[in-house]
């Protein structure tokens, strides 16, 4: 079929591009991007509570290092005070010139006892003098005095050098030194300070404070327990002296299996850790050194009881994630089902316009088979298309046709009548003929028979535009001029043979 211009597409390759979506807007990268998205919500989520839990972690171990911290200072003030009673007793003791025997110490020790700062150490069970052979020759508690008690108990062996804490002893107070002494019968635990006196009277006797632990218990238990921690004393070699009121292990349990001697002891004096505690489990566990005493201070809590909170902040997050999932899958949904619904409607069109195009093609096929012109104007008579006959019947191209008025492809003298079919208001007749003259490329002459038929719009009587055939009549023409020519001799005969005969 002739046209005006050329289709800027093949059929194929226009219903190609219709089946191609826009850009990378495909059910497929729906899913993928929306996938991503998804994957994206979660692990936003997820690192947000990996944060929060590594945060409340290092909130745990500092406030952790600040209460063993805290508790360190309190324990070595107790133990400075009662040192250095020890201290200036002994000094007293070892002073020239005193009263003699056990009235002047006796005499010294309750005047230590008056001693304002050391009425408030609640640690300090008793303060005994006890001579050589470990007999107590002085003591603030009565029922220590005259009695013989074990000096291995205190810590003391010949050829070492005196501990200033001795070891953890289940006793009372002195008399349950004693070597026959009967075991108490209540867990009451006692940790010796021993000073030496090496002038005076009792030279090679020893002052010996007995301390409370219940008294550090009692102190850690009113400093750690209202943040949740659990707080213990124990020896530099391993040895637990105060257990925290959390803590099932005994005083007297070994330690040094407990990661902070097994792996950090001698060489970290205070830090934190996650890890295991004294207890079996996973614990925030921050631990300091003493200064000055070879004593341990531990703070504890349990991992589960820390991440309490973390947990519902983890709860708020994750519910948090799952309605942006949530919302991610219905928008996804959405999408995709629209996406799949337009690329269902992109291969109904293709379909629709190979079909239309097939169709196109046939009626082209048909059209450029037909033996008569065919054309179509606007609604000035100037030509948009023509079928194939136009070049067998005018010699001229395709294009010599299309952009000219119908009246200029004629001949001068019929132009007139063709432009008339096309002058405003004009109305051919249905099936109204007009014979014209084609002017050929060589100058000859084609006749044609010419039928215009208006095409209305769906308003309004005007032409929009007009379709015409045109009938090629020449040989009907040429067999009326023989037909003419045949009568012009025949009436030349018969006017030749009546003259003959007049």
């Amino acid at each position: 079929m002739r046209q005006l211009a050329d289709d800027p597409l093949p059929p194929t390759a226009a219903a190609e591009r219709l089946l191609q979506p826009h850009g990378w807007l495909t059910p497929a990268s729906a899913r993928i991007a929306f996938g991503l998205l998804i994957v994206l919500v979660l692990g936003l989520a997820a690192s947000v509570a990996a944060h929060l839990r590594a945060q409340l972690f290092d909130d745990e171990r500092r406030q952790a290092e600040l209460i063993a911290r805290v508790l360190a200072d309190h324990t070595v003030r107790s133990l400075e005070t009662i040192d250095l009673t020890l201290a200036t007793l002994a000094g007293a003791v070892e002073r020239p010139g005193g009263p003699p025997g056990g009235l002047a110490a006796r005499a010294l020790i309750n005047a230590a006892l008056l001693d304002s700062t050391l009425q408030g150490v609640a640690a300090l069970r008793s303060l005994s003098l006890v001579g050589p052979e470990g007999q107590v020759l002085a003591s603030t508690r009565g029922e220590n005095l005259g009695l013989r008690i074990d000096l291995a108990r205190l810590g003391l062996r010949p050829g070492r050098p005196i501990p200033r804490l001795g070891p953890l002893q289940r006793a009372r107070d002195l008399d349950d030194l004693q070597p026959d002494a009967v075991p108490v019968a209540q867990p009451v635990d006692l940790i010796p300070m021993v000073r030496k006196i090496e002038l005076g009277e009792f030279s090679g006797g020893y002052l010996v404070a007995a301390l409370n632990p219940d008294a550090f218990a009692n102190h850690y238990g009113m400093t750690a327990m209202p943040s949740g921690h659990s707080a213990s004393l124990a020896s530099y070699d391993g040895r637990l002296l105060v257990a925290g009121a959390e803590v099932d292990a005994q005083p007297g349990t070994d330690l040094r299996l407990v990661p902070i001697w097994a792996e950090h002891l001698p060489q970290l004096e205070h830090g934190s850790l996650i890890g295991a505690g004294i207890d079996p489990g996973e614990y925030v566990v921050a631990w300091r050194v003493l200064r000055a005493y070879p004593l341990v201070v531990l703070v504890e809590r349990r991992v589960s009881e820390a991440l309490a909170g973390w947990q519902d902040q983890t709860r708020l997050i994750a519910a948090l994630g799952l309605l942006g999932v949530s919302v991610l899958l219905m928008l996804g949904s959405l999408a995709i089902r629209s996406l799949s619904e337009q690329a269902e409607a992109r291969k109904v069109l293709a379909q629709s316009m190979l079909a239309l195009r097939d169709r196109e093609r046939m009626l082209s096929t048909l059209v450029d088979n037909v033996q008569e012109l065919m054309f179509r104007t606007d609604a000035e008579g100037r030509i948009d298309f023509v079928n194939g006959r136009w070049e067998p019947f005018s010699g001229h191209p395709h294009d010599y046709a299309i952009g000219r008025r119908l009246g200029e492809l004629f001949v001068p003298a019929d132009r007139s009548r063709i432009d008339a079919l096309f002058a405003p208001g004009a109305l051919p007749a249905p099936g109204a003929k007009l014979m014209a003259r084609l002017q050929q490329r060589g100058g000859g002459e084609r006749p044609l028979e010419i039928v215009v038929a208006p095409l209305h719009g769906p308003q309004g009587k005007a032409a929009l535009a007009y379709t015409g055939f045109a009938i090629d009549v020449s040989e009907r023409e040429q067999a009326r001029d023989a037909l003419r020519a045949q009568h012009a001799v025949m009436r030349r005969l018969r006017e030749e043979g009546a003259s003959a005969f007049d």
